[in-house]
């Protein structure tokens, strides 16, 4: 009687388990030192932060190698513009490159030393940095060179670009704060569209002594669509190109954001907090974050594969754009050979259930992939006991098209189609 009650108790912690896992997890943490900006190229990736502290993935952030920079100052943000090629910049006028796959870096040559806070690239070679006073640089040669411009629309103002955007060859942003104005403060919203030779102002915004309106965000979406946000957590908007603009007010203050699409978006900021918007930024959803370190930035370019870093060393990844996995243990049959079920329904919109057996305790990898190819989603990657699986396969964030789900579990591996119709 007492081993089965203990069997029951074991049943019961594993189906409450299976269908609250979280899909954020830690991949690094640890050390009085945090991060300030992460950025990763497919599968490799770095981080930098305070002291020059700068650590390297080939691994998706499985594990992290740490790079030895030369320089003990603050790296302000990083590129990582393929796998070999990546730049970082931060305070003393620092500008680095590296082009193979961090293993040396090389200072790059500017005029004054003063804070950079953050680059842009849209090629190997063309790139902007931007910083203190409205200054910025502008390279077409990788580096090699960076034109010095000093960006002031403002006379007596003294605005500090701290976020860029490069969208193409011609269209280039940068956002501002002014702080020298007493009991006011502005911040801008710059373009240009001659390869940076002047600049227009499309978006001004006004705070005060104690709203901080500095932008924190900039990013170009798509011909019409800008989204910037403001260090007291204020969404601005644009549709139509900054001819009008709107503002939605985030749940809290974010620390950094990022978006993978017009749609899906993440922040992140004190005691770990994440949240999500999967229309827009217009309502976000907080999710369950493995960590109550403050939480300073955020990479995104899918809805599935996000990286957040902060203090104290800590890196956190989610596989499947950080909900819930709903995995339900079907009864306590076990089967006596491995399979994948087909989803039901089918065609679906937007959620269908996959089903699967483990005649064996396994570790299970069930991942979604496009018509390409492309894995788009990973709704379980852990360690399941052997019995009959089921699981909500969530496809709110993905556009119509047929998909395919592979199953992965010790050598067993099978593959089905499914499609998707909104």
């Amino acid at each position: 009687m007492k081993n089965k009650k203990y069997l029951v108790l074991l049943t019961a912690l594993l189906l409450i388990s299976s269908q609250s896992f979280s899909q954020w997890y830690i991949v690094s943490s640890g050390g009085a030192i945090g991060y300030n900006s992460i950025s990763f190229y497919q599968s490799w990736g770095f981080s930098g932060g305070d002291l020059g502290l700068l650590k390297k993935t080939v691994d998706h952030g499985s594990t992290w190698t740490t790079l030895t920079l030369g320089a003990s100052t603050k790296i302000n943000d990083v590129y990582t513009y393929n796998q070999n090629i990546a730049y970082l910049c931060g305070v003393d006028g620092m500008i680095y490159k590296s082009t193979n796959a961090g293993t040396n870096w090389t200072a790059q040559t500017t005029s004054a030393a003063f804070r950079f806070y953050d680059m842009d690239f849209i090629n190997s070679t063309t790139g902007m940095v931007v910083g203190d006073d409205g200054r910025a640089g502008f390279t077409t040669n990788g580096g090699t060179n960076w034109l010095q411009g000093q960006l002031n629309v403002s006379p007596g103002a003294k605005l500090d670009y701290k976020v860029c955007d490069m969208n193409d060859m011609n269209t280039w942003l940068v956002a501002s704060s002014d702080t020298q104005i007493v009991n006011t403060q502005y911040s801008y919203i710059h373009r240009t569209t001659n390869n940076g030779a002047s600049y227009q102002n499309i978006y001004t915004m006004t705070g005060g002594l104690t709203s901080d309106v500095s932008f924190i965000y900039l990013r170009v979406m798509n011909a019409s669509t800008i989204y910037a946000v403001t260090a007291n957590g204020d969404l601005i908007r644009t549709v139509n190109s900054g001819t009008n603009w709107n503002t939605v007010q985030l749940p809290s203050i974010p620390l950094a954001i990022d978006f993978a699409n017009v749609y899906t978006g993440y922040y992140c900021g004190q005691n770990g907090v994440i949240r999500k918007t999967t229309n827009g930024g217009v309502n976000w959803t907080e999710q369950t974050s493995p960590t109550t370190q403050a939480l300073k930035t955020i990479f995104c370019r899918d809805t599935s594969n996000i990286y957040a870093a902060g203090n104290s060393g800590t890196i956190i990844r989610t596989q499947n754009g950080g909900g819930f996995v709903g995995i339900q243990q079907l009864g306590s049959e076990i089967p006596d050979v491995f399979m994948l079920n087909q989803n039901y329904p089918n065609p679906f919109n937007p959620s269908s259930k996959i089903s699967f057996d483990l005649p064996l305790s396994s570790f299970v990898k069930l991942a979604i992939y496009n018509i390409l190819g492309k894995e788009v989603n990973v709704p379980v990657k852990e360690n399941l006991f052997a019995g009959k699986y089921e699981i909500e396969f969530d496809a709110s964030d993905l556009p119509s098209g047929t998909y395919f789900y592979r199953l992965t579990a010790g050598s067993f591996s099978d593959t089905k189609k499914m499609t998707l119709i909104k």
